[in-house]
């Protein structure tokens, strides 16, 4: 995708451009999608597609404040492919996205890192 990974006029809006603001939500962020990602392995693991849904809904809003449209798009995605019941290659898709998060998560550190 040629757009840029992380909105960071979503991000100073969030923070205010306050960098110990920025590093708490970051780190309250990485906590948070540490938690979901397992939950969503743990869903695919056991084919429960609610809990994999669930966990795409929670991050999907969390992405959204966090200046991610990216992976907020793709969990919307994946949240309508789990609530369809039939979801197509999910379990590929599934790890592109996990794939996606980390990279997500890498690239909001180097934020705290680049700020003066």
């Amino acid at each position: 995708m040629d757009a840029p990974l992380i909105d960071k006029k979503t991000l100073d809006s969030l923070t205010g451009g306050d960098e110990k603001k920025l590093e708490k939500y970051i780190g309250i962020f990485s906590v948070q999608l540490t938690r979901q990602l397992a939950q969503i392995q743990q869903g695919i693991d056991s084919n429960d597609l609610e809990i994999v849904r669930l966990s795409l809904h929670t991050l999907k809003s969390q992405f959204a404040y966090m200046g991610l449209p990216e992976l907020n798009k793709m969990a919307q995605d994946l949240e309508a492919q789990a609530h369809s019941l039939n979801p197509v290659n999910f379990p590929a898709s599934i790890s592109h996205f996990i794939e996606k998060c980390k990279e997500g998560e890498e690239a909001l550190k180097k934020v705290i890192v680049s700020t003066p």
